[in-house]
């Protein structure tokens, strides 16, 4: 039929709302405005209190004297009282404000009881009508089943569906990772509204929303378009910021405030000339040439860029810096070194930008092995840094996102909170910013409490031009660019700290484990167009969940044993295999299920076809190695000899056959004392120390296995086994 036409009525799911009288918008102002007096009056009571607890680094003879004390006192009080007042003036016009706003929805929502709409098909008798509607209601997410069975495994892709409209009965469904709405047609061109405010009204776009859900305003968001168009202004014609050695951090830096904010280099934007120049800089550098830090920078940048646009001619550059980072991190010269040592881009800094460049890498779907594990290794030097706050922080911005989960609490953001006018001074507008990000991750009061403060502080300390006077010892550009960064928390990174977060590993699921979120489809995906038809047909009821299979298919490989028993004598299961489909998987997690049981869940990464991949698997039930080390001492006049024998035995049920790789460190010989292998010289021995300090060993059923050495050393001296 060339002119569809059709009689229908339907209920109305959504009702609409008034029309945003000015009655309306002043309610609304006024909401806003309540709600921003309660947050400034808790605030001013969480400071009072503060103001009676004496910190440790302070003269407490001074502060404990008599007229001290009666000072804080009377601060504290004059404050209660005044925050009462407040919040009870917030509260009631808060309150009549919303009455007054449900008293002009009301009548709406009584009349809207359905829709109809007719339109007329004329001759249109024999003909198949299609209709095509979209349900908001209604939402999917991906979701795995892993079916191990012996050493092989079976990937089921799996779609969680809820809807909460009507009832479908034994209907086709095909689930996309695409929303149905999606223009295909260049937007309207919107008319902006220029003003001046502290709340954010009105915003429709993702990063505005995410703005003003975490805690953005106008303001912020205004300093940041003004930072933006003044750094256009100081490009380099080649593309560059900064000069001599803080180059490359300064156009890094500054490329990725540009990307933070939404803007890259492929993408129709007012600044798509500036990132393209910009990248391109980045992209002629080559790693060989550039100091640890810059290349964490660059590999940044250039990942992160990569994950924004999928710009396959990026995707070599970004291999090849994220191997070069792989090597330079965990060097000699690595982040282990460079965390002890002070100055400009130095110390605890370069293993945050490590750790970022690293986690860009994941998002833009590359391979980096175990660099996350090793960068966790570093923590104890991070956290002793000369700058014992900034080593804090900068391990806190780790652990967050190596997956560690740990959380920030309200007297430590209050404290970092009353140093941003101090850090700001002294040009260390790092702190700033990895404060922002810590907090931000953490959320709660913590995030509020900073968030106010360094926010507001930013803000009005911005010059007219777009810029801040920060004497930071790698110069104006890079300390402009961490000022901006701060401000663009609210959307530059995703909350890590929800669901399983950056964690690579397996986990147990509790007896009543709460049932888990829908992830979502597109973010899963990263972006992909995939869809899905499911075999039969689907029924979908209102308010309960649906669990369709989609796919299921072999996945190569065999399943891995391996068992730590220096650690604990379990044997653990883990499989290295590839995404034999011709499409990606999208990321979620799996359930695994055991001949059978179910026994926790493990994350599957997002993955391109004919890519691979690693799935922890949990433990195998029943099998553990045991471990017995003996020792033995032949005391000399000048040196004694120790002597270790450490047997392993694999004990397994009956008629088991498989073979188990067993993992034990090389003790690292300290000054004077000598380690002597059987079978190894001592070139032999370096270099087993220097690239990989594991004895590997396959243990099989019903035979054991005895690893020994010598350990020579002074007869002054008492040998130890210390595990860091």
């Amino acid at each position: 039929v060339s002119r569809s036409t059709w009689r229908f009525a339907a209920p109305a799911e959504v009702t609409e709302r008034p029309a945003d009288t000015a009655e309306v918008a002043q309610l609304r102002h006024v909401i806003a405005e309540a709600t921003a007096a309660r947050e400034r009056a808790r605030l001013r009571a969480r400071l009072a209190s503060a103001a009676n607890t004496l910190p440790a680094d302070r003269d407490k003879e001074v502060l404990s004297a008599p007229e001290a004390i009666q000072a804080r006192l009377a601060f504290a009080s004059a404050n209660a009282d005044s925050v009462a007042r407040d919040e009870a003036a917030a509260d009631q016009a808060m309150e009549s404000a919303k009455t007054r706003l449900a008293e002009l929805d009301e009548p709406v929502r009584a009349t809207a009881a359905q829709r109809e709409t007719a339109l007329e098909i004329p001759d249109a008798g024999g003909k198949r009508i299609e209709v095509t509607y979209r349900l908001p209601q209604a939402s999917w997410g991906p979701a795995y089943r892993l079916e191990v069975a012996g050493d092989q495994v079976r990937l089921v892709l799996l779609a969680r569906a809820e809807m909460s409209g009507d009832a479908w009965g034994a209907v086709p469904i095909t689930f996309s990772s695409r929303a149905p709405d999606r223009a295909l047609t260049l937007r309207p061109l919107a008319i902006p509204q220029l003003g001046v405010g502290d709340t954010v009204e009105g915003f429709t776009t993702p990063r505005a929303q995410r703005q003003v859900k975490y805690g953005g305003s106008k303001a912020s968001e205004s300093s940041v378009d003004g930072v933006l168009r003044s750094a256009t202004f100081g490009q380099a014609p080649d593309g560059s910021w900064g000069a001599g050695r803080f180059r490359t951090a300064s156009t890094a830096l500054r490329t990725l405030a540009f990307l933070g904010a939404g803007y890259d280099h492929q993408t129709p934007n007012k600044y798509k000339h500036a990132v393209k120049l910009a990248i391109d800089v980045l992209v002629g550098l080559k790693p060989e040439d550039l100091p640890l830090n810059d290349l964490a920078l660059t590999t940044t940048v250039i990942c992160e860029a990569l994950a924004m646009t999928g710009d396959a001619a990026l995707k070599p550059v970004a291999v090849r810096d994220v191997e070069a980072l792989r090597v330079r991190a965990f060097g000699t010269d690595g982040i282990v070194p460079a965390a002890a040592r002070s100055g400009a881009l130095d110390g605890p800094m370069v293993a945050v930008n490590a750790t970022m460049a690293f986690k860009s890498a994941l998002s833009a779907g590359l391979d980096i092995g175990d660099a996350l594990m090793l960068v966790r290794d570093a923590l104890p030097i991070v956290e002793q840094a000369r700058d014992r706050r900034m080593g804090r922080i900068a391990s806190l911005t780790i652990r967050t996102f190596c997956g560690m989960h740990p959380r920030v609490e309200l007297a430590e953001a209050q404290r970092w909170a009353a140093a941003v006018p101090e850090w700001f001074k002294r040009g260390e507008v790092e702190a700033i910013y990895l404060a922002a990000m810590v907090t931000f991750q953490s959320g709660g009061d913590a995030w509020k409490v900073y968030n106010a403060v360094a926010r507001d502080f930013l803000v009005t300390h911005e010059n007219v031009d777009g810029t801040w006077t920060v004497p930071h010892p790698a110069g104006a550009d890079v300390g402009i660019a961490y000022c901006q960064l701060a401000l663009e928390i609210y959307y530059r990174y995703a909350l890590v700290n929800v669901g399983t977060g950056g964690g690579a590993g397996f986990s147990r699921s509790p007896i009543f484990a709460p049932i888990p979120e829908i992830a979502s489809a597109e973010a899963a995906s990263n972006g992909w167009p995939m869809r899905w038809t499911p075999a039969g047909a689907v029924t979908l009821l209102p308010g309960a969940r649906a669990e369709v299979e989609l796919a299921a298919f072999e996945l190569p490989g065999h399943v891995a044993l391996t068992s730590i028993p220096q650690q604990e004598d379990s044997v653990w299961r883990a499989l290295a295999t590839r995404n034999p489909t011709t499409q990606p998987l999208p990321g979620a997690d799996a359930v695994v299920v055991v001949d059978g049981h179910a026994c926790g869940t493990t994350p599957v990464p997002f993955t391109l076809p004919g890519k691979e991949l690693s799935l922890a698997l949990g433990v195998e039930p029943g099998v553990r190695v045991q471990r017995i080390a003996k020792e033995n001492s032949d005391d000399g006049f000048r040196s004694r000899t120790l002597s270790v024998a450490i047997t392993y035995k694999l004990i397994a049920p009956d008629k088991w056959t498989r073979a188990v790789a067993v993992l034990e460190p090389v003790p690292l010989p300290e000054a004077g004392v000598t380690l002597v292998v059987p079978g190894m010289d001592h070139g032999q021995l370096e270099r087993r120390l220097r690239e990989d300090p594991l004895w590997h060993l396959d243990l099989h059923p019903e035979a054991e296995q005895t690893l020994r050495y010598d350990v020579t050393y002074p007869a002054s001296m008492r040998p130890f086994l210390e595990y860091r």
